[in-house]
């Protein structure tokens, strides 16, 4: 299954749950970030060196686009990062 058709399911599932609608978009932008960036592999593709990668892209090359410069989310990648377990695999 592509990335992007499971973060569709994700999305789904997630809003179902209760969140709101500025959660749900905030969760869809990252996703998609994290799956152009990988190129929209298939999941069972993706290993913990390719979401270290996109955290590490977060952290010193990102450029978000925010109308007014806002800074509003100064950490982005850390919180991207917070739900991303790493063993090391």
């Amino acid at each position: 299954m592509k990335l992007t058709k499971a973060i569709e399911g994700f999305l789904l599932d997630f809003q179902a749950g209760g969140r709101s609608a500025g959660t749900v978009k905030v969760y869809r932008l990252a996703l998609i970030n994290l799956a152009r960036f990988l190129d929209d592999p298939e999941v069972n593709q993706i290993r913990s060196e390719n979401l270290k990668r996109f955290l590490l892209y977060l952290r010193h090359d990102y450029k978000p686009n925010r109308p007014g410069g806002c800074g509003r989310y100064p950490n982005t990648h850390q919180e991207y990062s917070r739900g991303i377990p790493f063993s090391g695999r």
